[in-house]
């Protein structure tokens, strides 16, 4: 990692460096246990959340689609009695 930050032209110490690890890998989608053995905490991954994760632009722009995609609705008139049974197993997946 030392060699490309190096080529890259950018300041970037350790603490730096785990910083950006931490943020990168939960941005693309590793889970929180393994990206805190990877940066070698224990506990669950609670130093990791606490120090390492930044929000990440591109993670809540996915995130927003994704919610919007469950709450959209088909155009026009909608007549049914009772629950949405899409909507229900929507919230279902979510949970």
């Amino acid at each position: 990692m030392a060699q490309v930050i190096a080529e890259a032209g950018v300041k970037l110490d350790i603490k730096g460096g785990r910083h950006y690890t931490a943020s990168q890998l939960l941005a693309g989608g590793f889970d929180l246990g393994n990206t805190a053995a990877r940066l070698g905490h224990s506990g669950g991954g609670a130093t990791t959340l606490r120090h390492y994760a930044d929000p990440v632009p591109e993670v809540d722009r996915r995130a927003a689609a994704y919610l919007a995609q469950l709450t959209a609705r088909p155009a026009g008139p909608v007549h049914r009695s009772g629950p949405d049974p899409l909507a229900a197993n929507q919230i279902q997946e979510v949970i």
